[in-house]
């Protein structure tokens, strides 16, 4: 988890919790092939995931690997779609357009029984993306980011890339959680929404919708 530390998370994110399958995946697809106004967007979506893939070789199994990656590379369309003048519109969304996440479960038992899939697919975890910019606009604060900055207007922070997927672990499971990591013009430095720092400096009341139960062993 880095510095030496053990970080136990437990997330609850005020959003429906989405299965990601085979049929979400191919459904999503065709989807953005219907959406004439923006024509890049399937390319957007397929080179996320062969992006990921690629960074996560041996790292994860590949059914893990490929499950976070599709998740995520819907969470890049999403934000490419909202995210206009530095700001997130919601309203910017193509008409029909499936919100999901940030909570992503992998199919049930039963579907993979259906759907015949060999037995490793059915130690897929969960995976969350904690992305607050996306997902709680409303009540984002990039204070826990950097001091100097305590508003939410964007100005002079970045997005910069995606962590790698980390453990933690729920009431019933082992699951992934991954991140953002946005940099700072003005300190120069980057921040990660799963670092132990980003929960630390954040203040308990202006958590973006996320319920957190922390425990950091040295």
């Amino acid at each position: 988890m880095g510095l030496g530390c053990f970080l136990s998370i437990h997330l609850h994110l005020h959003h429906s919790m989405s299965t990601f399958d085979d049929f979400t995946h191919t459904s999503f697809s065709s989807y953005l092939n219907t959406i004439h106004a923006r024509d890049d967007l399937l390319n957007i979506y397929t080179n996320a995931i062969e992006r990921c893939m690629e960074r996560w070789k041996g790292r994860y199994n590949r059914q893990q690997s490929l499950f976070m990656a599709r998740t995520t590379a819907y969470v890049s369309v999403l934000r490419e779609l909202l995210m206009h003048n530095g700001d997130i519109k919601w309203d910017r969304l193509p008409e029909g357009f499936p919100v999901l996440g940030p909570r992503f479960i992998p199919p049930s038992t039963t579907t993979l029984a259906l759907q015949k899939k060999s037995i490793s697919f059915y130690y897929l975890k969960p995976f969350t993306l904690v992305d607050p910019q996306v997902y709680e606009p409303d009540t984002y604060t990039r204070q826990a980011m950097c001091g100097h900055y305590t508003h939410n207007t964007g100005e002079g922070i970045s997005k910069k890339d995606l962590t790698l997927p980390r453990t933690c672990y729920g009431l019933l499971e082992m699951e992934y959680v991954g991140g953002v990591t946005y940099y700072c013009a003005y300190c120069k430095k980057t921040s990660s929404t799963t670092s132990v720092e980003y929960w630390q400096k954040l203040d308990y009341a202006r958590m973006p919708g996320i319920i957190v139960s922390t425990h950091v062993m040295l």
